[in-house]
């Protein structure tokens, strides 16, 4: 007679796999740690690879470029096995990205591309989503209004900025009869987009619609008096982003309204 032990036998490829993993170090640097996306990647990351005994490593930059830039090349020097970076624009980190793979560290982009390509891109396509929320405001700007609307950006040099505005761009291409009254950067900065707009709504009372690049920049826009207007002048603002706490209290406070 077999007994239950004899039928025990251990699993090859999963001792393999958390052989593999035990003991390595994964660096990530985001632009700023404080806010829903880069919070959610850190504990996303540190969930799934602190049980299979990867140490996470994080060093934050704090929205400083030349921090960030720091803390790459020290990580350099310490050669974890990879780091995850969260550029802040298209140029910064290029020539500190090629630096690291040449050391042969696994380098991976989240979100935000730089110039360089690295072993892996994990993020949205921001030319595809600048065009769909460019459309759905056009939709709302045809015959019978101003057909005027405006852009908020973050930081013209970021991939997510950048990136975007083409998406718009290729809209606005196919709709001649869209006039933008405004086109301006608020750096993902919600005092900076709260100014813009209220500034443009001064100027461009019958503006029909705005496209803003991030939820948490845009909650400035929502702050300008925005909603107010939207629901007794026909308005429509369109963003996106992470759909953080703060959004949402935004959206249940009638501040904010998405589609």
């Amino acid at each position: 007679m077999l007994t239950q032990k004899r039928w025990e036998l251990p699993d090859p490829a999963r001792d393999k796999y958390y052989s593999a993993l035990e003991g390595k170090k994964v660096a990530f640097v985001p632009v700023a740690m404080g806010f829903d996306l880069t919070e959610g990647w850190y504990a996303g990351m540190k969930r799934a690879l602190e049980p299979l005994g990867v140490e996470m490593i994080l060093r934050d930059p704090n929205w400083s470029a030349d921090a960030g830039s720091k803390a790459i090349s020290s990580l350099i020097s310490e050669k974890p096995d990879a780091i995850v970076v969260h550029n802040p624009d298209v140029q910064t980190y290029a020539k500190l990205l090629r630096k690291a793979e040449k050391a042969g560290i696994h380098v991976v982009q989240v979100n935000m591309k730089s110039a360089f390509p690295t072993d892996a891109f994990v993020g949205a396509d921001w030319v595809e989503i600048g065009e769909l929320v460019t459309q759905k405001v056009i939709d709302q700007c045809g015959a019978g209004t101003s057909q005027k609307i405006a852009i908020v950006q973050g930081v013209l040099t970021a991939a997510a900025s950048a990136y975007q505005l083409r998406g718009v761009s290729n809209i606005l291409e196919k709709n001649p009869n869209i006039k933008v009254v405004s086109n301006q950067a608020a750096d993902w900065d919600s005092t900076k987009a709260r100014a813009i707009t209220e500034t443009t709504l001064q100027q461009h009372p019958d503006l029909c619609g705005i496209v803003g690049f991030w939820d948490g920049m845009d909650i400035g826009t929502g702050a300008a008096g925005f909603k107010g207007k939207l629901e007794c002048m026909k308005k429509y603002f369109l963003t996106s982003g992470g759909g953080g706490k703060t959004v949402c209290d935004n959206l249940k406070k009638d501040i904010l309204t998405f589609s």
